[in-house]
């Protein structure tokens, strides 16, 4: 599958259908590698609502005990060159300490 139909998948299917995706490229279907299946039913999982850990609230009382919340960031710098950009992310944690992202 070539980078523009990827892109037009997920944003139809982001935007306009408003559902979630997973797309993989059909040589890792070929001969697939446990990994690989192990990691896009990870991302699977989460899309459709599941859990794949979370942290004991009893082994954190320090913030499961009083109101908190945890935020963290993600930024990548792509090398230098035409198009390059930088990429954000934000998450916020659910009572579970599970990351939800937007």
């Amino acid at each position: 599958m070539g980078q523009p139909l990827y892109a037009e998948i997920k944003r139809v299917c982001d935007t306009v259908i408003g559902v979630a995706t997973q797309c993989i490229q059909d040589k890792h279907t070929q001969k697939p590698i446990k990994k690989l299946c192990a990691n896009v039913c990870l991302k699977i999982n989460v899309k459709l609502g599941g859990m794949n850990s979370f942290l004991d609230p009893k082994l954190i009382s320090f913030i499961s005990d009083k109101p908190t919340i945890l935020v963290d960031a993600d930024v990548s710098h792509h090398a230098p060159g035409p198009g390059n950009f930088i990429f954000r992310q934000m998450n916020y944690f659910d009572v579970f300490f599970s990351r939800i992202s937007f």
